[in-house]
Formats: C-alpha cells, sequence, structure tokens
C-alpha cells in the first residue's frame, strides 16, 4: 500500500531501523496516489454501497432514499478506506515497531476480554457464535501487524521487514476504518450535514478509539436481541437500546458505539471527546484509571469501603467523566455522603491538568518525531 523507498526518499532495504526512523520522515508520501490507497478507497467505498443498498432494499425504502443512501455509503466507505489507510502508515512511522507492535498485542487482548463479556451478559437469542468469529477475527487482524513489527529487527538491515509492518499496519487500519463506516453507514449514526467529515476523523485522528468502537459494536450485534436494538437518529453515533454493558445499570460507549439510553447525553460526551481528542482520550483515561488504582484503594480502606475508592478514584473523578457529568448535568460534586469524590473545584483544577498535560505530551512527541 506504501513504497518505503519513496518514503526514505532512496533505497531502504538496506537500512537499519535507526537510519529508517531518522531519515523516512517525508510524510507527504503518506497522502500520495499510490494504487495500494487508492484501491482501498474504490474497495472499501464499493463494499459499503453495496451491503445499504442490500439492507435499504430488504427495508422497502423509497427508490430516492435508496439512491441518496448509497451513494452516502460510496463516499464514506472511500474515505474510511483511504484515511484508514494513511493512519495505519503513519502510526507505524510514528511509534516504530517494538511499540506500535505492543499496541497492537494490548487492543488484540481487549477485544478477547469484550468477548467474553459479551457471552456473560448476551441474551439468549444472540448470534453469539458469529460474534466469537468476528471477535477472534479483529484480535487476529491486530496480532498481524504486532508480529510483523515486533520482528523487525533492531540491528542490521531492516527495510524489508520494516516495509512488511508498515503496509500490514496500514491495510489493518483500512479495513477497521472500512468496518466503522460499514455500520454507520447501514445503522445511519451520523447526521447526513457531518458524516462526510466524522468518517475520515474516526478512521485517522480517532483511530485508537475506532478500534474499541469496533468491539463495542460487534458484542452489541451478534451478542443481543434484534441485533441490540440498534437506534437510527442520526446524529454523530450509533446507539443501542439493548446491547453490551461492562456494568449493569451503566451504559457503555467506546469510539462512536453507544450501548444504552439512560444516560445518552452523558456517553453523547463521550463520543465528542473521542472526535475531539483523538487518542489523548482513551490513553489518557486508561492512564487514569491504572494511576487512581492504588490511591482508591487506599482511601476506600480507610473509609472501610475499598470497592467505592476504587470506583469513586478511578470512575467518578476521572477527568474524562468529570466532563461528561457536567455536559449531561448529573455531576455529583463531593457531597457529604460522596467523600472520595472531588468536588467541583478539585475536579475541574485535576482535570484540565491532566488533560493539558495529556495534550502537552502528545505535541512534544510530536515535536520530536515530525
Amino acid at each position: 500500500m506504501i513504497d518505503l523507498d519513496q518514503v526514505c526518499g532512496g533505497a531502504a532495504a538496506a537500512l537499519t531501523l535507526r537510519q529508517i526512523q531518522q531519515r523516512c520522515t517525508n510524510w507527504s508520501e503518506l497522502w500520495a496516489l499510490t494504487p495500494g490507497n487508492v484501491t482501498a478507497a474504490i474497495v472499501s467505498g464499493g463494499l459499503v454501497a453495496v451491503f445499504v443498498l442490500i439492507r435499504r432494499l430488504k427495508q422497502k425504502e423509497d427508490a430516492q432514499w435508496v439512491v441518496l443512501n448509497v451513494l452516502e455509503g460510496l463516499l464514506y466507505g472511500a474515505l474510511a478506506g483511504w484515511f484508514g489507510a494513511l493512519a495505519g502508515h503513519g502510526l507505524a512511522l510514528l511509534l516504530g515497531p517494538t511499540f506500535f507492535g505492543a499496541m497492537f498485542l494490548v487492543f488484540a487482548l481487549l477485544a478477547l476480554l469484550i468477548m467474553i463479556g459479551a457471552l456473560i451478559t448476551g441474551s439468549a437469542g444472540g448470534l453469539k457464535a458469529v460474534g466469537v468469529l468476528c471477535h477472534l477475527a479483529l484480535a487476529g487482524a491486530l496480532v498481524v501487524p504486532a508480529v510483523a513489527g515486533l520482528q523487525v529487527p533492531t540491528r542490521g538491515r531492516a527495510g524489508a521487514a520494516f516495509e512488511l509492518y508498515l503496509v500490514l499496519s496500514g491495510l489493518v487500519f483500512a479495513l477497521t476504518a472500512f468496518s466503522g463506516a460499514l455500520i454507520v453507514s447501514l445503522f445511519r449514526g451520523y447526521h447526513w450535514a457531518a458524516g462526510w467529515l466524522l468518517v475520515p476523523i474516526n478512521a485517522s485522528w480517532g483511530a485508537l478509539g475506532n478500534l474499541l468502537g469496533l468491539m463495542n459494536h460487534i458484542a452489541c450485534l451478534f451478542y443481543f436481541n434484534d441485533w441490540g436494538k440498534p437506534a437510527e437518529r442520526r446524529r454523530w453515533y450509533v446507539r443501542y437500546d439493548g446491547g453490551f454493558h461492562l456494568k449493569p445499570g451503566y451504559d457503555f460507549t467506546e469510539g462512536d458505539a453507544m450501548s444504552g439510553h439512560s444516560y445518552e447525553s452523558h456517553e453523547a460526551a463521550h463520543v465528542l471527546q473521542h472526535f475531539i481528542a483523538g487518542p489523548i482520550y482513551p490513553l489518557s483515561h486508561a492512564a487514569w484509571m491504572a494511576l487512581m488504582f492504588v490511591p482508591g484503594i487506599i482511601a476506600g480502606a480507610i473509609a472501610r469501603t475499598v470497592g467505592k475508592g476504587i470506583t469513586d478514584f478511578t470512575y467518578f473523578n476521572n477527568p474524562w467523566e468529570v466532563i461528561a457529568y457536567a455536559f449531561a448535568g448529573t455531576r455529583n460534586d463531593g457531597a457529604p455522603k460522596q467523600p472520595l469524590i472531588f468536588n467541583d473545584v478539585a475536579a475541574w483544577i485535576v482535570g484540565m491538568i491532566w488533560i493539558l498535560g495529556a495534550t502537552a505530551g502528545l505535541v512534544s512527541f510530536l515535536a520530536v518525531r515530525l
């Protein structure tokens, strides 16, 4: 899908990994009209259009709406294929094969954990066998570039191995972007006036969130009755009224996939965070939970409620959750009965420092790598 020689501005086969990381910085080549990128866009757009056509014909909709929806799917699929390949190549170059390979493995593990959770909580009428195959396929697709990345030699000639890792990364992200575009096209998740922008953002800037979103989409669609009851609302997400939840009583959102409607405005804020903050959102959200786990145990032990201490510190005090609760107007600001939850002043000060710090870290990293 991409020629490493073009990115490096010369023959790359004999280069070491260090030389590739130092010399191969021709980022404009990622946007080039390479046969691979063009093929990804054409195939992705065509497949989305075909699946949308089949669904609309089964729904027996008026001809003019069928035509418009098919054209919309064609556009979304083409944009997803193009920007997904771009994101895969860009991330592979930026992060390097060892780190990016390890990240692929972590996401593959998350897909398996969501699969197990969906198997446990899914309804009897769901197509669980299909869901398991989809989750396993997603996990397997992530393992392939991970293995390729981890096999890039740190010494000696690395050009051929690095190019394989680069191509596989682009292919995987093109496929996952296509899958996301297909789902939002089938269930009319994006408003027609914004979809042309949200699809490429989801496929590129939001590529990591889209991976998590696909895990949730699969869990909702195949493990629960009536395909998780998707509601075709044309906003900026796909909402499932009867889909997967990590915890009873709590709605669950990853990427643009929302399961539940009890707290829709709260979950909608998380989708906006995904689109606006891109990789900063899932990575810093997870980092906060990991960092606050032990303090939560300690605070909970002092308050004689360890479980609540962990939940309050890792979840309710999480800056991204503070924003979402404020967005929904349901923020609990550390009232006397909730002493482990930060009050509003502390929550917003700590939250802004955390998010700005994460943003500064990404900017600093990009400044060095670009």
